[in-house]
């Protein structure tokens, strides 16, 4: 299993996953809007692979992140 896990602080924030395969350009994979101080999960797809993950937010905020991979 592959997920990940995020907790935002502050406020509500729009928040970005960008993925690499290999030295390509990052793309856009997903997007959720995420509330303050709310613990929320995603589970990866089966077969899901990337090399590279980035966290990316619509504005200025401190969050923690999580990725697991099992």
């Amino acid at each position: 299993a592959k997920w990940i896990t995020l907790i935002p602080a502050g406020s509500e924030i729009s928040l970005y996953i960008h993925i690499n395969h290999y030295l390509d350009k990052p793309v856009l994979y997903k997007k959720f809007k995420l509330k303050a101080h709310q613990k929320f999960s995603y589970e990866f797809p089966q077969g899901f692979s990337a090399h590279w993950a980035q966290l990316k937010s619509d504005k200025n905020c401190e969050a923690t992140a999580w990725f697991v991979y099992e």
